[in-house]
């Protein structure tokens, strides 16, 4: 399997990836695939740890480093 590639700075494409399922966003967007989702997701959840922790801002981090551990 090969790494996608990240799509974070078309917020379009965030907001459509916020809004509809994987299955239809991938459908939507098919020259897309699951690797570039994925690692797009990823992104997104990084710089929003990143965010938190540099603005003092009480968030659940580890409970969301558990659950993406399990998978």
């Amino acid at each position: 399997m090969s790494k996608g590639f990240h799509f974070a700075d078309e917020l379009h494409k965030i907001n459509d990836m916020l809004t509809c399922s994987k299955d239809d966003f991938l459908y939507s967007y098919s020259y897309l695939d699951e690797n570039d989702y994925e690692e797009t997701r990823k992104f997104i959840i990084e710089l929003m740890k990143n965010y938190y922790k540099q603005n003092n801002i009480k968030a659940d981090i580890e409970t969301y480093e558990e659950v993406s551990d399990d998978n």
